[in-house]
């Protein structure tokens, strides 16, 4: 889910000013079998299909999403990246 309240982010992200999203994302622990993971995100995203379900969401001011275990994987890895890289390139330092 993305935040829907804020479509001027979309202009600065245009403009490569870094940003986070806040997102929402079921983890398992380690070892799960991959079955069980496939059967729980298919199960997920029916849940996010359904209107009263999608209606609640919205309200929140959140925008429902479906995907894969492999596209949120991506999503995390993408936002543990984003922070060092800004980190590097504007060349901030600890003290």
């Amino acid at each position: 889910m993305h935040a829907a309240r804020t479509p001027f982010l979309i202009g600065l992200a245009s403009r490569s000013i870094h940003l986070s999203e806040s997102w929402f994302g079921v983890i398992g622990p380690r070892g799960l079998s991959p079955q069980l993971v496939k059967r729980v995100n298919a199960d997920i995203n029916a849940i996010l299909k359904e209107s009263a379900i999608r209606d609640k969401v919205v309200l929140e001011g959140a925008r429902p999403g479906e995907g894969s275990p492999e596209a949120f994987a991506k999503i995390q890895l993408n936002e543990y990246t984003k922070p060092s890289t800004l980190i590097k390139t504007i060349g901030m330092k600890s003290n």
